[in-house]
């Protein structure tokens, strides 16, 4: 282990170049408060800083993913209706971190990934879904706004209408591949074995190579 916090652990997979970063509130179903995204960002950076690290796994501890945005994370950085959220959000910073972030960034997903965690897995470059993986963004549902529109640049624009104005939150992961949300599905329980296998091959890669492509 890199570094631990209460809501997230960063890990080095010896020999690999592979870090892992694993949102750590499984009893919250992982789901994204202040502390969680304080920690994220600050694990990019530890990263960043270890030249020796060339690829990242991102995962969740438990049963799943990520379900979103902590509630009350929302009741604290609002004090009046949802919309008037302050901008840039730190879930909007995580995804522009991981899609500008200068190594690989591999999703690992199973169980829920929806909303900031669906986001999440979209901004990372690669998401390999676990069977049992189910997707979406309910946000409409509850008032709320989708906070870094990804996914119309995955799964084009009419697609993604119908899935954000419907607040689709059970695309199961057969479905997420073949509309262009998730790259393969693998068999539940094999998926932390085929995102090592991917991460190790690109980190025998050059790195700057790498980056430039």
């Amino acid at each position: 282990t890199l570094k631990e916090w209460p809501e997230l652990i960063l890990e080095r997979i010896e020999d690999a170049g592979v870090a892992r970063i694993v949102l750590n509130r499984p009893d919250k179903r992982n789901c994204w408060n202040r502390a969680l995204c304080l920690a994220f960002l600050e694990a990019l950076e530890i990263i960043r800083a270890d030249k020796e690290l060339k690829v990242v796994i991102t995962k969740g501890a438990g049963t799943v993913y990520s379900s979103g945005l902590d509630l009350n994370f929302l009741r604290e950085v609002s004090n009046g209706p949802l919309l008037d959220w302050d901008r840039p959000s730190l879930t909007i910073q995580i995804a522009e971190a991981v899609r500008a972030f200068p190594r690989i960034v591999i999703a690992q997903v199973h169980g829920y990934c929806l909303a900031g965690g669906c986001e999440l897995a979209m901004s990372c470059d690669i998401t390999l879904a676990a069977e049992d993986a189910v997707f979406g963004e309910p946000e409409l549902r509850f008032g709320s706004v989708i906070t870094a529109m990804m996914m119309p640049w995955l799964i084009g624009p009419k697609r993604t209408k119908e899935l954000l104005l419907t607040g689709e939150d059970r695309i199961p992961a057969d479905r997420a591949e073949k509309i262009g949300l998730v790259n393969r599905v693998v068999p539940s329980g094999r998926h932390l074995d085929e995102a090592l296998v991917v991460a190790s091959k690109i980190a025998r890669m050059d790195p700057d190579a790498v980056a430039m492509t």
